[in-house]
């Protein structure tokens, strides 16, 4: 594939043979490995699977074995170790909203923990660790309204800010896309 700066820009020579949605934040390295939801689907709850990339081939391979769940947008922690990503039920349901996010830790051995159990209605997105990496920051939305929650070790805080509305695309959301406050991050 080409490089691009922009990886949700990137695009294979020959359509014919992309299996992945390149979204950015579908994207992170990760312990000098690369980590990444890939799909041949364009439903973001259908038939996406967690990767992992190392050297000197790069060919993707299963991190995680569980075919019942999808997985969506992710982020290393900061010690390289493990990362946090977006996982649900696998669902043709493209419906709008009909998400069902939550937030999973996963090692690079595979380990999982689910962190967060959202209500009825409210799915758990975009997650990112803060500067300082003690603070995971996530989106919760309801029928596209999204706002900013902040969980420290077990404990919960928020909503902490109002991020308006945002209609995604196939169950797909990027809050960060837009968001000139986190650009630093």
């Amino acid at each position: 594939m080409p490089s691009s700066p922009n990886p949700s820009t990137t695009r294979p020579s020959d359509p014919e043979k992309a299996r992945m949605l390149l979204y950015r934040d579908y994207l992170s390295w990760c312990g000098g490995h690369l980590v990444l939801t890939g799909g041949n689907d364009g439903i973001a709850t259908n038939g996406k699977r967690l990767l992992i990339a190392d050297p000197p081939n790069w060919r993707p391979r299963p991190l995680v074995a569980a075919p019942e769940r999808v997985w969506g947008s992710l982020t290393c922690a900061p010690n390289g170790r493990s990362l946090v990503a977006q996982s649900q039920r696998e669902s043709t349901n493209a419906t709008f909203f009909a998400t069902k996010w939550a937030l999973w830790q996963v090692g690079l051995d595979g380990s999982q923990t689910r962190l967060t159990t959202p209500r009825r209605g409210f799915a758990d997105e975009s997650p990112r660790f803060s500067r300082n990496g003690r603070t995971l920051v996530f989106v919760r939305s309801r029928k596209g309204i999204g706002r900013l929650f902040a969980l420290r070790g077990r404990q919960l805080f928020g909503p902490v800010l109002s991020l308006g509305y945002n209609l995604g695309l196939y169950g797909h959301k990027d809050w960060w896309l837009n968001a000139e406050w986190s650009a630093g991050r």
